[in-house]
């Protein structure tokens, strides 16, 4: 979907000028992204564009954990927010749900953007907009720096995104996928074991 941009976003290309307001990685954090989120463009066989998300579990502190050693119902949330022409943006958003992440183990997470759509808005390999918000048994967790694009650079600008996106997501729903609603499947790409997903009853 096309949206026309409140006039507050237009600021979104001056953030970088403020100083960073999100919080670095906590070591207090049950779930983090480790590493670089990945963007890639022409993902073969099909030719959508993936986005490679790696997460890490830290020991689990909550008095209500079945075990320390296990952060379990990781929800990820990936917001994607393509600027098409001036003060014109389109946004996607898709979800994943973890059953359980183990401390220390590394699992890697794939959202996929069709062919179709990209080929049509000629989208960027990487938006220039994009957040993953990270939820443990309904509780989000804090934004961390390393889990927005360079272009939303402290609170302000993250809370201009949201409200851009607030009303558009809901059109745009379904169009970017987890792996397991892809045609590429479950588990694609992987090296090592991959992590196992709660499946909602409509998919």
């Amino acid at each position: 979907m096309l949206v026309k941009s409140p006039s507050a976003i237009v600021l979104f290309a001056f953030t970088w000028m403020f100083t960073l307001m999100c919080h670095p990685v906590s070591a207090n954090d049950l779930v983090e992204v480790s590493g670089s989120v990945d963007f890639r463009a022409n993902v073969a066989p099909y030719r959508w564009n993936a986005i490679f998300i790696d997460l890490k579990a830290n020991r689990n502190t909550s008095p209500d954990a079945i075990d320390s050693q296990y952060v379990d119902n990781v929800k990820v949330i990936l917001t994607l927010g393509y600027e098409l022409g001036e003060q014109q943006f389109a946004f996607y958003q898709s979800e994943v749900t973890l059953v359980s992440l183990e401390q220390s183990d590394r699992k890697r997470i794939t959202f996929f953007m069709p062919k179709e759509i990209v080929d049509r808005d000629e989208l960027d390999n990487e938006p220039e907009y994009w957040t993953i918000d990270l939820e443990v048994n309904g509780e989000m967790l804090p934004m961390r720096r390393d889990r927005s694009s360079t272009s939303i650079s402290d609170a302000e600008s993250l809370n201009y995104f949201k409200n851009a996106y607030a009303s558009a997501i809901a059109e745009t729903r379904g169009i970017l996928v987890p792996a397991h609603r892809s045609p590429y499947g479950y588990g694609y790409g992987e090296r090592r074991e991959p992590p196992a997903v709660i499946w909602k009853q409509a998919e």
